[in-house]
């Protein structure tokens, strides 16, 4: 079978928890025999925008701009022509979009088309995380506040990062832009902060703008065959917003290991508010276990919630699973409604117990009391309590499903569809 497999970042440029399933699906249909391709959005100020990068299957669409304005409608005529254009000469039996995000909602597929949906970004163009300007959860799109929390939620280069990019522009001429991205790294994280983060205010954009992104959202949802999601919770969001039919088909991992824990507690994600790594800190602070120690690793993206000597630095994905195995819990404190993160799945794979709290798709990823504890989002008094309580937990055997089904029913769910397809 020819599979493409369309997504707005991949491994080893871009790594949160959907391009490390793209990659990991990849993978394995490729060990099964399938021929695979990858196409994928990335950043590299050293090329201009729409150039593609390719290395046999594998196609890497340029796209520098970090969100799109509303009236855009997340489409992109450049991407789109290069896209179409790769699949002519791929010509695949089934295409699976994993996120279309930095690529383009206007496509045209020439086969049946599968999504899987990560997040809530079909409806929520403000990164898909469905929380308010007050950092609250958002009952749903409205284009009053959709026009105003979009803009707010953008990231926007300030001047000083503008200039930049303009000379990494001018530079790669010269110097790869891998050795460029290899310079940028090289920099404080604080002299980096300033020039990629701006505090100037930002300009609401227009109802009708906000109004016409999400039905543009839903005649994308409209094209695909099938759509997947690897939670009830997001399942149920998306058909309440006209997002539909939609499966439940899990995430799962690669192996599963035994526990050996005594190490501390861990957070693992991106250090920014809407994950809640502050709210982690304050309640360690105040747990009875405030002596076994608290690492946090991840992006650094708002590096003030933390103190500086906490934060480990970007852990390698072949790495996570080691400092779960040590680790006494994970603890998360995100403020918005995750779908299905995979953190916790690696987690409870070496039988590491979690603490998280009770919102979105995470409470079906947990039985309390035996894999971790739940508590009330934003609760640091309960998250303290909970933190005392995680360590007499006992051993848990229950293990989450291993990869390989996960991609047998994808296998099964695409032959479903070949053989419907005239």
């Amino acid at each position: 079978m020819r599979i493409s497999l369309l997504v707005h970042g991949f491994p080893p440029h871009e790594s949160a928890g959907t391009e490390q399933h793209t990659a990991m699906l990849c993978s394995a249909l490729t060990n099964r025999g399938h021929t695979v391709q990858i196409i994928n959005a990335t950043r590299s100020p050293g090329h201009p925008h729409g150039t593609i990068v390719s290395n046999k299957n594998h196609h890497r669409i340029v796209n520098n701009v970090s969100a799109r304005p509303l009236h855009t409608c997340e489409k992109d005529l450049i991407i789109r022509h290069h896209i179409e254009r790769l699949w002519s000469v791929f010509d695949p039996d089934i295409i699976h979009v994993q996120h279309i995000q930095f690529l383009s909602s206007d496509l045209t597929f020439p086969c049946p088309a599968i999504m899987t949906l990560h997040d809530a970004w079909l409806w929520c163009a403000a990164g898909g995380q469905e929380i308010d300007q007050k950092m609250k959860p958002c009952p749903g799109p409205d284009p009053q506040k959709c026009a105003s929390c979009a803009p707010s939620w953008s990231p926007k280069l300030p001047k000083r990062g503008q200039f930049l990019m303009r000379i990494a522009q001018a530079l790669h001429k010269i110097i790869p832009a891998s050795k460029l991205n290899q310079m940028w790294h090289t920099l404080p994280l604080s002299l980096r902060f300033s020039f990629s983060h701006s505090t100037q205010k930002f300009e609401p954009e227009s109802p009708i703008a906000a109004k016409n992104r999400n039905i543009a959202m839903i005649e994308l949802s409209k094209k695909f065959a099938s759509i997947i999601a690897p939670s009830q919770y997001l399942a149920n969001r998306a058909q309440e917003h006209q997002v539909s039919p939609v499966r439940v088909l899990r995430h799962g991992v690669q192996n599963h290991k035994r526990h050996i824990g005594g190490d501390g507690f861990l957070f693992v994600g991106t250090i920014a508010k809407h994950k809640g790594p502050h709210l982690v800190y304050q309640a360690h602070k105040k747990s009875k276990e405030s002596h076994r120690s608290l690492r946090f690793y991840g992006s650094l993206q708002t590096p003030q919630l933390i103190p500086e000597d906490m934060w480990k630095g970007i852990i390698a994905n072949h790495e996570i699973c080691d400092l779960f195995q040590r680790a006494d819990a994970l603890i998360m404190g995100s403020i918005w409604p995750e779908n299905a993160p995979l953190v916790i799945i690696e987690a409870h794979s070496v039988g590491c117990p979690v603490i998280a709290p009770r919102i979105g798709g995470i409470p079906e990823l947990i039985e309390e009391g035996t894999n971790g504890l739940l508590y009330e989002p934003g609760n640091i008094e309960e998250l303290a309590a909970c933190m005392s309580q995680i360590v007499h937990i006992p051993k848990f055997d229950m293990r989450p499903p291993l990869f390989n089904s996960v991609v047998e029913a994808h296998l099964a769910m695409y032959e479903e569809h070949l053989c419907t397809h005239p």
